[in-house]
């Protein structure tokens, strides 16, 4: 649990266990937590980012970005471990211990990640305040946006319909939670040259 000023508490056998990270004296406060495929832990939050090597037998790591206010933490299948921050608006990740930044040249201008998915193929799909959708795949990011025919209303969940075996090939789904709460769904379409669809609650294209 990422419990803000309290740190972060660890629920295991019905018993609360908080992990004490901090030198004496100071509070961290945490916004998110994330495992790597390693098991250890990442921690986001006002402060920056944070590697802590489990078992926590020395203190958290503090990383060089982002340096503060981290909001949103994904390890991918892949391995890397991906973050989002604000003020200013960072979008990146770790491979391999290595961080990658962003920039408006490869398609990302700033927005305020809050969702995350990762869809069958791979490809990790990140949703912002400002309602626009961006998907990473191919080492680029696409972006959708109201131009693309989305609803502007800001992205607070992103789910991946996994497919199952004896499925029809209709493509990856993916669940969008807005706000104001509206069902809404994007269907990747496969083909030669792929597609995407918002299908609203209505079931209208």
């Amino acid at each position: 649990l990422a419990n803000n000023t309290g740190g972060i508490l660890r629920l295991q056998d019905d018993q609360v266990q908080p992990l004490h990270l901090a030198p004496p004296g100071q509070s961290p406060s945490f916004n998110t937590v994330c495992t790597d495929q390693a098991g250890n832990l990442w921690a986001g939050g006002q402060d920056g980012l944070f590697f802590i090597p489990l078992p926590a037998k020395t203190g958290p790591q503090k990383l060089p970005v982002p340096s503060q206010n981290v909001h949103l933490l994904f390890c991918s299948r892949r391995g890397d471990l991906w973050f989002a921050a604000d003020t200013p608006g960072q979008l990146g990740y770790y491979r391999d211990g290595v961080p990658h930044l962003f920039t408006v040249a490869q398609g990302y201008a700033g927005q305020l990640i809050r969702a995350v998915a990762e869809d069958n193929e791979g490809h990790v799909w990140l949703g912002a305040l400002n309602g626009d959708l961006l998907c990473f795949r191919d080492d680029r990011l696409a972006l959708y946006s109201g131009e693309s025919g989305l609803p502007r209303q800001p992205v607070q969940d992103l789910l991946a319909g996994l497919r199952q075996a004896g499925d029809v090939d209709a493509g990856d789904q993916l669940d969008l939670g807005l706000r104001p709460a509206a069902a809404h769904h994007l269907v990747g379409v496969e083909g030669a040259h792929g597609g995407l669809h918002l299908v609203p609650s209505g079931g209208d294209r």
